[in-house]
């Protein structure tokens, strides 16, 4: 069987299919295709797979209509994929300028894609981060993914700033392709992504930057949380996501919050971000600050005091990135001569956390939310639910939960027997309302500078 081109009748058909569609797509789809025709069979071949999915997918329908028009017969058309031998002419189209702004286009997207990623940080290991009981099913799913597990994918790992969202999605990025070379991998946070969508649609490019994201094996989105309110950046997003998990292609994102919890979030997304793991990561407990600390203060000093590294440990409840920060100052204050003694450590960490570690409590919380918001702690402790009391109870949930780090249920007791779930939701929506809510951030700022003055607000952690 050897099929021929048909010279006649495929220019006519491109005249049909001119005056339905776009120029730069009936450019950009059928500058390398051409009709085929054997026994009254007809093909319409392209020079690859993906330039016949595109141009099936699109235009499919007016093809096979304006086919029928010009041969008087309904008979099916197919698609097919074949290398254009080198002794035949392909017909064209007059329209169809080899020169044209269009076919430059076209050119870029049936080009080898280039990936559109993001540089990788070469300290965002598996090796170089810390597990622990508050990022056990994050770190764990993580590597499972890496490592090639299937029924992983999609992986969205959330929780609050500084806690290694990022570190995991680089890790898994980089194990990834140490393991599989040929593999396309990308990086990228949501402001990337939404500013590469933006820039393909604004050149007329937008097919090109669909292409480069469907052929990827493995996609990292950092941040997905800020798709929220971006409508038209969420459609996109959603469509590619289908396209990648119906490939069974591995999708490995990260929120600041809960998927449910992302305000104006289009419902089909959250679905979609629900539908696979969702891996929540908190900050350390104490033997994870402590490995956290061992570990920083070695690069800077060796032999610091045992007691009191565990001491800090106690002392600082902050997330990984703060840890670091203390570690730091830690090891070079030994490294350059000053002797860790209570005192000198005592004065170090004066730096970072105001009060002794013995004065910051549950109560000293309660007290402070309760002076800010004038209500009583009794009112705190009460299930009535007018808006000034729950928001000043969700503000003492979080506020108990970021400093001291004490847990969901125990929080829940204190404050008249809450369910754990409900100081859960409590604790992620005050973490949206300081995204999105410049009252509510200043309020919270405000409180833990007074408990805590030297605690890092939102901008400086970030």
């Amino acid at each position: 069987m050897n099929p021929g081109v048909n010279v006649g009748l495929w220019p006519e058909v491109l005249d049909h299919v001119k005056s339905k569609i776009p120029k730069e797509r009936f450019e950009m789809w059928l500058k390398e295709a051409a009709l085929e025709e054997e026994g009254g069979n007809y093909a319409i071949v392209f020079p690859n797979n993906f330039a016949k999915e595109f141009a099936k997918s699109r235009i499919g329908a007016i093809l096979q209509e304006s086919l029928a028009e010009v041969t008087g017969s309904n008979q099916p058309v197919s698609f097919q994929v074949r290398k254009p031998r080198a002794e035949e002419s392909v017909p064209s189209h007059p329209d169809l300028n080899p020169g044209s702004a269009t076919i430059k286009a076209a050119a870029e997207m049936l080009a080898p894609p280039k990936i559109i990623q993001q540089r990788l940080n070469k300290a965002m290991t598996f090796a170089t981060f810390v597990p622990g009981q508050s990022n056990r099913i994050a770190h764990g799913a993580t590597e499972a993914m890496a490592l090639g597990e299937d029924g992983i994918s999609p992986l969205l790992i959330h929780g609050p700033h500084g806690v290694g969202k990022t570190h995991l999605l680089q890790a898994a990025c980089k194990k990834i392709k140490e393991d599989n070379p040929a593999w396309k991998v990308s990086f990228m946070t949501c402001e990337y992504f939404v500013t590469e969508f933006c820039s393909s649609v604004t050149g007329s490019k937008r097919e090109v930057f669909q292409r480069r994201i469907i052929e990827l094996d493995v996609l990292a989105v950092d941040d997905v949380h800020k798709l929220g309110k971006k409508a038209g950046t969420q459609r996109e997003f959603m469509y590619l996501f289908n396209e990648l998990h119906n490939q069974n292609k591995c999708i490995l994102l990260s929120s600041l919050v809960h998927p449910g919890d992302i305000e104006a979030l289009d419902d089909g997304l959250k679905s979609r971000f629900m539908s696979g793991i969702m891996a929540p990561i908190n900050k350390p407990t104490y033997p994870t600050r402590l490995a956290i600390l061992g570990r920083q203060i070695k690069k800077h000093a060796k032999d610091f005091p045992k007691e009191e590294l565990e001491y800090v440990a106690r002392a600082v409840s902050g997330t990984p990135r703060e840890l670091v920060g203390v570690a730091n100052r830690l090891g070079l204050e030994q490294r350059f001569g000053t002797r860790m003694t209570r005192r000198n450590v005592d004065e170090i960490l004066s730096e970072f956390i105001s009060q002794p570690l013995e004065s910051l409590s549950v109560e000293t919380i309660e007290s402070a939310v309760s002076e800010l918001y004038n209500i009583s702690p009794e009112q705190l402790k009460s299930k009535k639910q007018s808006k000034s009391i729950s928001q000043a109870r969700q503000v003492a949930f979080y506020l108990t939960r970021k400093l001291l780090s004490v847990s969901y249920k125990d929080i829940g007791e204190y404050y008249g027997g809450k369910n754990h779930t409900t100081v859960i939701a409590a604790d992620r929506r005050v973490e949206l309302l300081i995204e999105t809510d410049p009252n509510t951030r200043a309020s919270v700022d405000k409180l833990i500078r007074k408990l805590n003055p030297s605690t890092l607000t939102k901008e400086e952690v970030e």
